[in-house]
């Protein structure tokens, strides 16, 4: 009788879950004949070690027949018991009939234990299932699931995994319909897992949130009140806010949702600098980052899959005081964790820029992976390559960090964000003959904008890194280390802003521009921006490359050539133009959207805005907000896509590979010879460790010790508004810029640096 409830507790437990699943199953020859299972009984004087275990005698079912209840596992020394044999129908239910129904098709699941008096030998040990039983499972992959709860270990199909995980652990506040009745837990018996629940030893409680999702550098840091806030915060308000927002501004990328093609899951770990060092992928956390989303290859099961999960690194919230030295709760000694301000508008920015890396991951992952296989980004002992020829393939495969990053930072508000650097396009020169050096020009001049991109200095006298060519950091000749995040974050938002604007008016000709002139008055509309974008990331996800993509939204040169040839040439030429005689005259189109951008943005600031209000730079919403980020942290949200379960683990995306892999890249592998790594595309891309374009959190944008001047108008044409002021002739500016050196020859990945 007992072994009839128990079996019936955990029928009811499985249920649950299967209301859920929308796998059916399947009736075909099992390759595999043996699974894998956690050693969890306890080993003492009083229990016999057992091997050598195989369970079987379970016929297969037959409409009027009988319903086999139990299994039979038998170990060395000719021991055996009953394990528990749960009936899935083909309508994904357990069966409650004690016979099979006619029409029906039925996949087992086997509620393995090990009885009290016996213990299992080795850590992780190999339980073998006879060919007959093995049979009955079809051709999906066999697995084995862990529940505390109950301790039983249930072996069943792979494809039930991650739900049945968590509807094991949530709590059940209603009952499903047609759901039975859970009858309490029996009393102990020889049936009964070991070890078994008991007065004395009461059933393995539930895990709290903040113990699936929080390393314990985090629980060290904080108090679990403070960290069952953030998880709080992140699940059901930001998180889902932010993938539902980006879903909806960009209609392809949520017609591809509908469609399966952006994944449904996503994992979650929160941790406190550099995490806990568990060896678990995805936990190896780089220095500085708020949050970023790990992604890359797993192997599951045998099996490669692309996995991924969101990371957020609690010591960017922590309260500091003007020493910048964290604060502590004298009645906890814990970290005060700060819930409105700067630090939490950063964190809302960082989720949007992040969950756009994701859904980019599924929807362009050719371009984003940089392989048209994802074995190709499998790294081995060494953390190199498995495959040699993936590293050539990559520099041509891979979009541009700038691109990455200027697009996710299109999303976020990076304008806000990265404000100085901003400014730093519109400094004089200094005394010293140094450009950016001086004071900040009433508006922003093309001449100017030219300089400072090819060899501005902040004020502070660091060498600002404007162009894009240095994205991918490295040392310059003089062996300083290069700051890539200025060109990734702040140029290449503008350069991605600009390839937006020329699918916009490729798509609508000159009514399609996002640059609007009426009555003399010169605004930026980011919806259409918003929809070159989208036009961009659409062409690419069907297969097109960046190149192509480039090339025919081109403006034309006096031949009716494209301008920009590819990705490269459009990087090289980008506001500075072609050289010609160690000087640079400025790209006439490129320049003046970026002039007209920014002096826009500068107009909405001095004019549109109340004082010390600046404008939004996200192009989820108009440019003449004013709003930090573009998340409300008092809304409440859900989603169906990229939606957080429990576990802190890296989450295989529900993408098939045959949608995920068809999209283009940068450039067309078999049309383009192996890239020069002279200047590497940042090979070094954190493949092994898995922490792809985390967002990093700068201490300072070294413009900080210089504050902006009060701007006049803007001026220049088109202009934001008229102004008296002329700007300065724009003579050719001079390449005076550190060269980088030669980068390696090959890629090493390892953790990311510098990202945001």
């Amino acid at each position: 009788m007992q072994r009839s409830r128990f079996a019936r507790l955990t029928a009811i437990t499985l249920t649950f879950v299967l209301a859920l699943q929308g796998i059916a199953p399947c009736f075909a020859l099992a390759e595999q004949r043996s699974v894998d299972v956690d050693n969890h009984t306890v080993a003492t004087d009083q229990t016999t070690a057992i091997r050598d275990v195989v369970i079987g005698d379970v016929d297969k079912p037959s409409a009027g027949s009988p319903l086999d209840q139990d299994a039979t596992a038998t170990a060395s020394g000719d021991i055996n018991w009953s394990v528990p044999v749960l009936w899935v129908r083909d309508d994904l239910q357990v069966e409650n009939k004690a016979t099979a129904q006619d029409g029906r098709t039925y996949l087992p699941v086997l509620a393995f234990f090990v009885p009290q008096e016996y213990s299992l030998a080795e850590d992780v040990y190999a339980v073998t299932l006879s060919d007959s039983l093995a049979e009955l499972f079809g051709s999906q992959e066999i697995i084995s699931v862990y529940d505390a709860s109950t301790g039983i270990t249930y072996i069943l199909p792979a494809s039930l995994k991650d739900l049945f995980a968590r509807a094991s652990r949530a709590e059940q506040t209603t009952e499903p319909e047609d759901a039975q009745v859970v009858e309490p837990m029996p009393e102990p018996s020889d049936e009964m897992p070991n070890p078994a629940p008991s007065a004395t030893q009461p059933p393995a409680a539930k895990k709290s949130l903040v113990e699936i999702y929080c390393a314990q550098s985090a629980r060290d840091a904080l108090t679990d009140e403070d960290l069952s806030w953030l998880i709080d915060l992140i699940i059901n308000y930001l998180e889902p806010q932010a993938v539902e927002l980006l879903l909806n501004r960009f209609p392809a990328m949520g017609e591809a949702a509908a469609k399966g093609e952006i994944g449904k899951q996503l994992g979650l770990y929160i941790y406190y600098k550099k995490g806990d060092k568990d060896g678990r992928p995805g936990h190896n956390t780089p220095a500085n980052a708020l949050a970023y989303v790990a992604k890359g290859p797993c192997r599951i099961d045998g099996d490669l899959k692309f996995c991924y999960m969101l990371a957020v690194d609690v010591d960017g919230l922590i309260k500091k005081d003007e020493d910048e030295d964290p604060v502590r709760d004298p009645n906890t000694g814990a970290y005060v964790l700060v819930r409105d301000g700067k630090d939490m508008e950063t964190l809302r920015n960082t989720i949007v820029h992040e969950l756009f890396h994701a859904l980019m991951d599924d929807y362009n992952r050719t371009g984003m992976e940089g392989s048209t296989n994802l074995a190709d980004n499998e790294v081995g002992p060494n953390n190199q390559y498995v495959h040699p020829a993936a590293a050539e393939r990559y520099h041509v495969i891979h979009y541009p960090q700038w691109f990455v990053e200027g697009t996710a930072s299109a999303v976020e508000n990076v304008y806000q964000y990265r404000y100085d650097v901003f400014q730093q396009f519109r400094r004089a020169v200094g005394t010293n003959g140094r450009n950016g050096m001086g004071d900040l020009n009433p508006t922003f001049y093309k001449s100017t904008i030219l300089q400072n991109y090819l060899s501005g200095y902040f004020p502070n006298g660091d060498y600002a890194y404007l162009d894009l060519k240095w994205c991918n950091g490295g040392k310059d000749s003089d062996g300083e280390d290069i700051e890539p995040a200025y060109s990734r974050y702040v140029t290449g938002y503008l350069a991605s802003l600009y390839i937006a604007e020329l699918a916009a008016r490729y798509n609508n000709g000159v009514n399609g521009s996002a640059i609007e002139t009426v009555n003399g008055m010169t605004s930026v509309n980011a919806s259409k921006l918003r929809d070159g974008l989208n036009s961009v990331l659409k062409w690419m996800h069907e297969g097109q490359t960046l190149d192509s993509v480039i090339r025919t939204i081109s403006p034309k040169n006096a031949s009716g050539q494209p301008i920009y040839k590819d990705t490269d040439s459009f990087a090289n030429l980008f506001i500075k133009g072609e050289e010609q005689d160690g000087a640079y005259y400025s790209d006439p189109s490129s320049i003046g959207f970026v002039y007209d951008f920014l002096n826009y943005m500068l107009y909405v600031e001095e004019i549109v805005l109340p004082d010390d209000q600046k404008p939004n730079g996200s192009i989820l919403f108009d440019l003449d907000r004013n709003f930090a980020d573009p998340l409300d942290p008092t809304k409440k949200a859900s989603s169906q896509y990229l939606q957080i379960v429990e576990s802190n683990e890296m989450i295989p995306s529900t993408v098939s590979p045959d949608i995920s892999n068809i999209g283009g890249g940068k450039s067309n592998p078999d049309q383009v010879a192996a890239a020069s790594t002279t200047q590497p595309e940042e090979a070094q891309l954190p493949i092994a460790a898995k922490q792809a374009e985390a967002q990093v959190v700068q201490d300072d944008d070294k413009t900080s010790s210089n504050e902006p001047q009060p701007a006049d108008t803007p001026t220049d044409t088109p202009a934001s508004t008229p102004a008296p002021e002329t700007e300065p002739s724009a003579d050719p500016a001079p390449v005076a810029s550190p060269e980088p050196t030669a980068g390696p020859s090959s890629p090493s990945p390892t953790s990311a640096t510098n990202n945001e």
